[in-house]
């Protein structure tokens, strides 16, 4: 008789002991599944503060669009353009983008130039560093909720 009670303690035991791997298991899935999403945002994951908005067309069938957006924790808050050619041949653009903080009226201007084939549509964007040249650093005294943009075709 004895023989069993110690047969049944140590299947106790060893119930014990299984339970307590899937427990911090289990706990370890369910820590990961809730950080999953904080993880996705801090790898590249921008954060759109303002989609895209149209700021002008030139006379030359030039359309130009913008958005403001946090591209990751390392970088200033952003405007990025979409420049759309109309136009059945290349041009260079050439514009100023008034960017107006409204808190205070202070304002900045940044020259754009940029070469666009026909009938083509270009987009800065935070993956690519080939549209660096269409993205513009939102100076950091600026809220960039609080911003007008303006153009002016030269």
């Amino acid at each position: 008789m004895k023989q069993n009670k110690v047969h049944a303690s140590s299947k106790r035991k060893m119930q014990l002991n299984i339970k307590k791997p899937f427990i911090v298991k289990g706990l370890a899935i369910v820590a990961f599944l809730f950080a999953l999403p904080l993880l996705s945002s801090a790898q590249g994951q921008p954060n759109i503060l303002k989609d895209w908005t149209m700021l002008g067309e030139s006379s030359n069938h030039i359309d130009v669009s913008y958005r403001l957006v946090k591209c990751n924790l390392a970088t200033p808050n952003q405007i990025h353009l979409t420049i759309l050619n109309e136009n059945p041949t290349s041009q260079v653009v050439s514009m100023s983008i008034k960017v107006i903080n409204n808190a205070n009226g202070e304002n900045t201007i940044f020259p754009v130039n940029y070469t666009i084939g026909a009938a083509a549509l270009k987009r800065g964007d935070c993956a690519d560093a080939a549209s660096n040249a269409l993205k513009i650093n939102i100076p950091s005294a600026y809220n960039a909720s609080n911003l007008t943009l303006q153009v002016t075709f030269n």
